[in-house]
């Protein structure tokens, strides 16, 4: 009984170990939207503020380098806005491959834990879907 025991505890240590992310993987991809949401509402909020700093600056000119300015003003919010679009689409994508990963990771697992048996296998499935699976 203490060799199957120890066996056991062996196999299962194994299996653990060879599980490469955290335990809260499937958590991941929403932390990861969250965040970029967050970050895009301050990078907008921000864009704003510089954007009507900018045009203040811009009442205190007159004719044409008044013109010019808001052009200038506008032109910088635009681009503003385009680089945290960007940026949030990529932080999305980056979601998308931790699911993608953990997808994948979580199918090696299961791969893994089916060479095992009994209640060995369970706990490694267990193990599995704690860590890959949302």
């Amino acid at each position: 009984m203490k060799k199957r025991k120890a066996l056991f505890n062996a196999l299962c240590s194994i299996c653990l170990s060879t599980l490469t992310l955290p335990a809260a993987a499937a958590d991941q991809e929403d932390v990861i939207e969250a965040r970029a949401e967050a970050t895009y509402d301050a990078a907008r909020k921000n864009i704003d503020l510089d954007y009507k700093a900018a045009m203040d600056r811009c009442d205190k000119l007159d004719g044409d380098a008044e013109n010019v300015c808001e052009k200038e003003a506008e032109a910088a919010r635009k681009n503003a806005l385009a680089d945290a679009k960007v940026a949030l689409k990529t932080e999305k994508a980056r979601a998308e491959q931790v699911e993608e990963r953990n997808e994948a990771e979580l199918a090696a697992a299961q791969a893994r834990c089916e060479s095992l048996e009994g209640s060995a296998r369970k706990a490694c499935m267990k193990d599995a879907e704690l860590k890959y699976d949302d």
